[in-house]
């Protein structure tokens, strides 16, 4: 191999000895390969870097496990927060509508009423109840829901508050306050007044009361007109409190003549004749013409022969059908 002066010897690779465990020798200039300075590693070397290789790749694998455990687990307390979150709001939210029963002491009767809720006020049930069992709005009533007494008190309060539910049962009954002052007046212009008058008291029993402090005796019959209502034979039995009379009702009387008479002498009544004549009768007893001659057994007034009265045929006496009218022709 020559070199000339001056200048660098040219290697050939080939000729380079390659020793045990060398890859490759860098070189410098034009013939300066890829490899890089040079590798001493070993077949040890090597193994080794497969296993840190291994052992890196192992721990990633495991990172990626934990990590993906962490998630799963966020993501399940995630979760359970949404599924608390949606459980409380179900849990807050107010419970949908129920039905009360309500119990009428005085008549018996049980009835349903529908569309109340935990809002709903005490007041508003107890307008639905009056509407229900046609009652008037002045009618005081006594309110029991199980062992509990509900009072006016507890109109606003809502339902919840006092312990109603589904198919809870509220009882009542009418408020007994008597009335105080209950008048009538008649055509006439005469005034008169009842006091301390139970409001169960019937209407029959109203209007004897007032016929006896108006003086009426026989036939005579009160009928009573409490606003633009006349009372008829069909109200007699009911309440004061139903028919919506209360403390301080005016009514306006009008005098009847109803058949209604017993004997004076016997009390009987089967054998009573109403709305007759004394000539009539008089002849068909047998008697003489001329004898026909007869006084009221009530008020000792004579009767009149063309005068329309009642009479007994048992003991053959006539009385008039009102004294009072008699005795002021």
């Amino acid at each position: 191999m020559s070199c000339s002066a001056g200048l660098m010897p040219v290697l050939d690779p080939l000729m380079i000895p390659q020793s045990h465990g060398t890859r490759g020798l860098a070189l410098q200039g034009p013939h300066a390969t890829a490899a890089g300075p040079f590798d001493s590693r070993g077949p040890a070397d090597d193994a080794v870097s497969v296993d840190k290789a291994s052992a890196s790749s192992t721990r990633a694998s495991d990172s990626d496990v934990v990590g993906g455990a962490e998630a799963a687990a966020s993501d399940s307390e995630g979760g359970s927060e949404a599924a608390l979150t949606i459980g409380g709001g179900d849990a807050a939210a107010e419970p949908g509508p129920f039905a009360v029963d309500v119990f009428s002491t005085e008549d018996g009767v049980i009835k349903t009423i529908s569309g109340c809720c935990a809002s709903t006020a005490f007041g508003d049930l107890v307008a639905m109840l009056r509407v229900e069992f046609a009652l008037t709005d002045e009618q005081p009533l006594n309110f029991t829901l199980g062992q509990h007494t509900l009072t006016r008190e507890d109109f606003p309060s809502p339902l919840h508050t006092l312990g109603f539910c589904d198919g809870a049962i509220l009882a009542f009954a009418e408020d007994e306050q008597d009335l105080r002052a209950v008048t009538v007046s008649d055509l006439s212009g005469r005034t008169v007044g009842l006091a301390a008058l139970p409001p169960s008291l019937r209407l029959h029993e109203l209007v004897a009361s007032f016929e006896q402090e108006l003086g009426y005796v026989g036939d005579e019959t009160l009928s009573l007109v409490f606003g633009t209502k006349t009372f008829t034979a069909k109200d007699l039995s009911k309440t004061l409190a139903s028919l919506g009379i209360i403390d301080g009702s005016h009514f306006m009387g009008i005098k009847r003549l109803v058949n209604r008479s017993t004997c004076i002498r016997c009390s009987g009544g089967h054998r009573v004749r109403c709305d007759v004549t004394i000539g009539a009768l008089h002849d068909s007893w047998g008697r003489r013409w001329n004898k026909c001659a007869y006084d009221c057994e009530r008020c000792g007034t004579a009767i009149l022969p063309g005068e329309h009265v009642n009479a007994c045929l048992g003991c053959k006496c006539f009385w008039h059908r009102s004294c009072n009218l008699a005795r002021s022709r």
